[in-house]
């Protein structure tokens, strides 16, 4: 027996047009508020001295974080929605500047004041090192079990994770790894001296583009030494100072090159990297795809510094402490050096 579908009344369909029509017209503002960011916040959220909330517009914020890390914004926990698997995104965020902690066990702590503004979603990225850094040891020479061995103490403060012997006296043979890495560090040395006094010349020429696109900058001085560069960031010394300077087009200028929400500061493609008072000795891009900061081989051992200055301050995190030390970036690997042997940084 085929079924017999019955039409529905003129009744019924009148009722459901003016349902769907009403449905409408009160979702559409609902959902332009929503997509504008409006939302009703308490007022603990809001941070202010009134026991009022209040239906307001609101920002997000995008960190990059991994897996592991734990984020607080204002000191409260927030678990935000996983975009992807190295970033979070939290949405409602009041207008204003919020202290945002990013942490994760035996790992140094992001921290970072950042200006959210409504309608518009700020971008940082955090980096979390291991408070206690392992390395591999890389010694000139092998014992006869092909062991590294060393001749004299270990001047880094750092763990090291292969077995080793510590000998002034012990057969020994030449380590070819060590041979092959040692030449890394004379390698740069070389290019570096070399890069000076070509490059340096073309210094004036190369942010000419970013320079008469913001005012305010201060002409560059065809003298300043290049000490590393990557993609359209060139890192200069500037007396004392480490300088990471942009040359590219100002509409594609990275965001932390541009001043808090909460300022009137324009765009400024340089940034004055935080030495904490230290003297800087070497410089190198620190080999990660996911936040850019410099590596920077001080008087007193090897840091991270990011580049992001908003909020005052750039967090910088040691890789190891020790004195007279040397810094390489070979791929994605970090080698270290002082008098005694070479270590590759273990990251993982």
């Amino acid at each position: 027996m085929a079924p017999h579908a019955h039409s529905l009344s003129k009744r019924a369909r009148t009722l459901t047009f003016f349902a769907l029509v009403a449905v409408f017209f009160v979702s559409t503002p609902l959902v332009w508020y929503y997509a504008n960011g409006y939302r009703f916040v308490s007022s603990n959220a809001r941070e202010t001295a009134t026991t009022t909330s209040a239906f307001m517009q609101t920002g997000g914020l995008f960190i990059g974080v991994t897996a592991a890390d734990t984020i607080f914004v204002n000191d409260v926990l927030e678990r935000g929605s996983r975009l992807f698997s190295s970033a979070r995104y939290i949405g409602g965020v009041t207008p204003g500047t919020h202290r945002v902690h990013v942490q994760r066990e035996g790992a140094h702590t992001w921290v970072k004041n950042i200006s959210v503004d409504s309608k518009l979603v700020t971008e940082a990225y955090a980096f979390n090192l291991a408070t206690s850094t392992r390395v591999r040891l890389v010694s000139p020479s092998l014992d006869t079990t092909g062991a590294s061995l060393l001749r004299a103490s270990s001047t880094i403060a750092a763990q090291i994770t292969n077995e080793y012997r510590a000998s002034a006296t012990a057969r020994a043979y030449e380590n070819p790894e060590y041979t092959t890495l040692r030449e890394l560090f004379t390698e740069q040395d070389s290019a570096s001296s070399t890069a000076t006094s070509s490059r340096g010349a073309r210094t004036e020429e190369r942010v000419r583009t970013v320079r008469d696109a913001v005012q305010g900058i201060v002409v560059a001085s065809s003298t300043e030494e290049i000490l590393v560069a990557k993609g359209d960031i060139d890192v200069v010394r500037r007396g004392e100072d480490i300088v990471a300077r942009y040359r590219g087009s100002i509409a594609k200028l990275p965001y932390y090159f541009c001043a808090d929400f909460a300022t009137s500061t324009p765009c400024v493609p340089e940034i004055v990297m935080d030495r904490q008072g230290h003297a800087v000795l070497e410089v190198a891009f620190y080999p990660s795809t996911t936040f850019d900061a410099l590596i920077l081989t001080r008087d007193d051992g090897v840091v991270v510094t990011e580049l992001d200055p908003r909020g005052g301050w750039q967090n910088t995190q040691p890789l190891v402490w020790g004195q007279k030390l040397s810094a390489r970036v070979s791929g994605t690997q970090v080698y270290i050096a002082d008098k005694t042997a070479l270590y590759e940084v273990v990251t993982k």
